[in-house]
């Protein structure tokens, strides 16, 4: 996110905090969900309440010598007076601010849209294959996959979508659920790297995302309100707080599945019953849902040890346990 100041400034003057005719106006949250709950700033009105800037805050950036904590400076505009709140943030909390901050931007966009000729300047990092050989190259970018998928993600789910970062913000995580450059949300795949709309583009891309990179405008989503929180939302009578929300819960065990007794031989003189949580298993061939690859048991499902719940393992957990093996191995 965007620090206060980053080797240069990124803004010419800092923002005073709270109001300069009346005391009290700015306020202190000890955590996100705190300032959202307490607060009708993120399920209230965009235009009346106008965010106007924000500062991402990190112990060592230049001016700031306080804990990590985000800034937000607003404009009531039917009172006509500013205020401020400053809530303590970590990493964990970017994707949901991410998404508060771009149904602000949209509100900020549209009060100035008579005079935009065109998008600010922005980056947009999409995925791309890690190195390709020139001989390779051609065939790994004739088209891309889809994102991944999410029954939280709004995205069509038929292409893969661009996903746009301005300066000095970093790329959002993998796995996390994303403002698309069509402004829907999408998840975030594995690899990511920046593309220009002047370069050559491989096919599978999102239409409306590849037209706003190239100075369009997004595609108009009509305003309903959150199912759940209320709010106003654009995205599908589900707003981007609540939907990334849901998919947080829903992303770490979205592999999960369960394996029985019948569904797999093990190898060599280990019985399906005598396996534990945290026990490895490879699986050679495809098993229902179950692709090959190495998976863990996470729970046993049935009294008699019959089926047990298994998750694969990402290629972090994987190189973890093969570099305890070879440590063991050297001892």
């Amino acid at each position: 996110m965007r620090p206060v100041a980053s080797g240069k400034s990124i803004t010419p003057n800092y923002c005073a905090e709270g109001n300069f005719f009346k005391a009290g106006q700015h306020t202190l949250f000890s955590s996100w969900q705190e300032f959202t709950e307490e607060t009708v700033f993120v399920t209230g009105d965009r235009d009346l309440n106008l965010l106007f800037r924000w500062d991402w805050c990190k112990p060592g950036h230049p001016g700031w010598d306080g804990d990590e904590c985000l800034l937000l400076f607003f404009v009531i505009q039917c009172k006509g007076f500013n205020c401020s709140v400053q809530i303590a943030v970590t990493e964990a909390d970017e994707p949901a601010v991410r998404a508060f901050l771009g149904d602000c931007v949209q509100a900020m966009r549209a009060t100035w849209e008579p005079i935009l000729d065109t998008p600010p300047p922005h980056r947009i990092r999409m995925q791309a294959t890690p190195n390709p050989s020139p001989s390779h190259q051609e065939q790994h970018m004739t088209r891309l996959d889809p994102n991944p998928g999410s029954p939280h993600a709004d995205a069509d789910p038929q292409y893969r979508h661009l996903l746009p970062t301005p300066l000095f913000f970093p790329a959002p995580p993998p796995g996390a659920l994303a403002l698309t450059g069509c402004m829907a949300l999408a998840v975030v795949p594995e690899d990511l790297t920046e593309t220009s709309p002047d370069g050559e583009l491989p096919e599978g891309l999102c239409p409306a995302c590849v037209a706003v990179m190239r100075g369009g405008e997004p595609p108009a989503r009509p305003v309903t309100s959150c199912r759940s929180c209320s709010k106003r939302t654009r995205h599908d009578g589900l707003c981007a707080l609540c939907r990334q929300d849901a998919h947080e819960q829903w992303w770490p065990a979205r592999n999960d599945v369960v394996l029985s007794a019948s569904d797999i031989e093990l190898e060599g003189d280990a019985m399906f019953q005598e396996l534990a949580v945290g026990d490895p298993i490879e699986i050679k061939q495809q098993i229902g849902p179950v692709a090959p690859g190495l998976w863990v048991v996470t729970a046993v499902e049935s009294e008699d040890r019959s089926r047990v719940r298994v998750r694969r393992l990402s290629r972090e957990e994987i190189e973890a346990l093969r570099g305890c093996a070879c440590a063991q191995t050297c001892e």
